[in-house]
């Protein structure tokens, strides 16, 4: 959009209005080339009298706006250069076009919070624009001015080509904020319209989002292939030991935060489509694996344990067992053929999973598990007896931890704060001694045809059933494949998203039971990219 927005049309340019037929503008355009640049008052006039660029300059003015007030509103914008006026009465086009004259202007402040608030009017505006309303108000004043009227299909093109350029306005707004700003604008406005939408987002702030990913590509895909490189230098550093990569994993872990705080925006609005974003995706199957291979060739548990976390703050924001993936497979291996173990793999498991330790400031707490219990301060709970396995999650910031288990119709809450590796401990041994039994049951079920059901979710092998959005009435429950559902951790909660936005589901990890086990499957197929879930025990 031109940067003067209404002051750079022709028709502001030359003074006359959307109803002045073809002789007044050619007397207006000779008029005005004894003050203004003749060649652009004869570029002027040829967009108002040929029809088709007619359009164009007739969709950035005042539709359904008498001439009168069209030229007060102009007049008003030049004389006050800081101020656009109220646009809540006029018609939808002239609304929007004076909201981006409100963006323009809201740019030159450099402030990020007024900003976003700014697209987000102007994003909505866009998408209450009418084709048939427009077509209307332009032809009415064509009648007048005599020219032949426009048809519905070109004021739809306008309509696109208008909101492509408010979204470039948008941009090179963002692009006089601090780079930290922008990311916080664009995160903002992710979050308006992910998964708690009821529509799609906005155009102008789809169009704004494929200009920002062209952009921020310059970033991520040179800092992708610098992480990438510097885990390929680690693994081949650690020959000399553990103490000789721990810099370099210092350094890798403020690339990888870098370049997740550009990426997030762009990870938000994937996922709110039912889709990962490809680039995070792969960067975190490079973090997990590296962990995997310092852990289980080079025997450099303290560094595979930093990975782990890091993958777990920048991808997930929330440790899960879900993100265990690798991991969570080769359990299920184990468990699957634990029928042919002997004495000394079993004594093996004990000592794998048997731990102690104690927590807390001031007064300290013991928290321990064997291969029969888990206890917490004075009071013990059976692993066989755990049913509904609802887990562990972490406080938003790090610092506070919580292990809930129950079944039998008791429960055991473990909460402490400032301990993230006795909470590490802990819940990957439970993983492994309960909720890998109880991940082989469901799976079980699944292969005989038994649907499962996840709080106000239900799968079964080859697909997720959940609730369709809907304000008012009771809303059914919709079937879809499994591939055509995106899920993600955050904010204590498994988010499930259907790929056309139709049916949405937030199951939160503190209080449905089992929720870690459909995350666990559902990040195992769709790392496996399996047809059916009860293919994970054939793997």
């Amino acid at each position: 959009m031109n940067a003067e927005g209404l002051l750079g049309t022709a028709f502001w340019i030359l003074g006359v209005s959307t109803r002045e037929d073809r002789r007044r503008i050619l007397e207006a355009s000779d008029e005005k080339s004894l003050t203004l640049d003749p060649t652009v008052c004869e570029a002027c006039r040829e967009r108002l009298t040929n029809p088709r660029t007619r359009l164009t300059e007739e969709m950035r003015w005042l539709p359904g706006v008498s001439p009168k007030r069209g030229f007060d509103v102009a007049a008003s914008i030049q004389s006050r250069s800081d101020a656009i006026p109220e646009s809540a009465q006029l018609p939808k086009l002239a609304a929007f076009n004076l909201r981006a004259m409100t963006l323009s202007r809201v740019a030159e402040t450099a402030n990020h919070l007024l900003l976003a608030e700014e697209v987000a009017a102007l994003a909505l505006l866009g998408d209450d624009l009418d084709a048939g309303s427009i077509l209307q108000e332009i032809n009415e004043d064509r009648s007048i001015a005599q020219f032949p009227p426009a048809r519905r299909e070109q004021v739809e093109d306008e309509i696109r080509s208008r909101l492509k350029e408010c979204a470039a306005t948008a941009l090179r707004a963002l692009g006089g904020l601090p780079t930290p700003q922008i990311i916080l604008v664009m995160t903002d406005l992710a979050e308006r319209w992910g998964l708690d939408a009821d529509d799609q987002f906005p155009e102008v702030f789809s169009m704004l989002v494929e200009l920002y990913e062209v952009e921020a590509q310059q970033f991520l895909q040179p800092e992708a292939e610098a992480i990438e490189n510097l885990c390929h230098s680690i693994l081949k550093a650690s020959s000399a030991g553990e103490a000789s990569i721990l810099p370099l994993i210092e350094r890798l872990a403020t690339l990888v935060r870098r370049w997740d705080t550009v990426a997030q925006p762009l990870q938000l609005i994937a996922y709110s489509k039912g889709m990962d974003h490809p680039t995070s995706a792969g960067l975190g199957r490079t973090l997990r694996g590296l962990s995997i291979d310092l852990h289980n060739d080079k025997e450099m548990s303290s560094s595979a344990q930093i990975l782990t976390e890091l993958c777990t703050e920048v991808f997930a924001e929330l440790p899960e067992f879900s993100e265990r993936v690798e991991e969570d497979l080769e359990a299920i291996r184990d468990i699957a053929t634990s029928n042919k173990e002997g004495a000394q793999q079993a004594e093996e498991f004990a000592r794998e999973i048997s731990y102690s330790a104690e927590v807390g400031t001031f007064i300290k707490h013991r928290i321990a598990l064997s291969p029969q219990a888990v206890e917490w301060k004075d009071t013990s709970f059976l692993l066989e007896n755990i049913k509904p396995f609802v887990g562990g999650t972490r406080g938003r910031y790090g610092d506070s931890f919580t292990i809930s288990v129950s079944g039998g119709g008791r429960s055991m809450e473990i909460a402490f704060s400032g301990n993230g590796d006795v909470f590490n401990a802990v819940t990957s041994r439970l993983w492994r001694s309960v909720g890998v039994r109880l991940l082989m049951q469901v799976l079980a079920n699944l292969k005989a045809g038994k649907p499962v059901r996840f709080g106000d979710v239900m799968i079964d092998d080859t697909s997720i059933h959940m609730l369709e959005r809907k304000v008012f009435g009771a809303p059914k429950l919709l079937k879809y494949p499994l591939a055509s559902v995106g899920h993600q951790s955050r904010d204590g909660a498994l988010f499930l998203v259907s790929s056309d936005r139709k049916a949405q589901s937030v199951l939160n990890y503190a209080n449905c039971d089992n929720v870690q086990l459909l995350a666990t499957m559902l990040s195992i197929r769709r790392e496996k990219n399996l047809p059916k879930l009860s293919s994970i025990i054939r793997q």
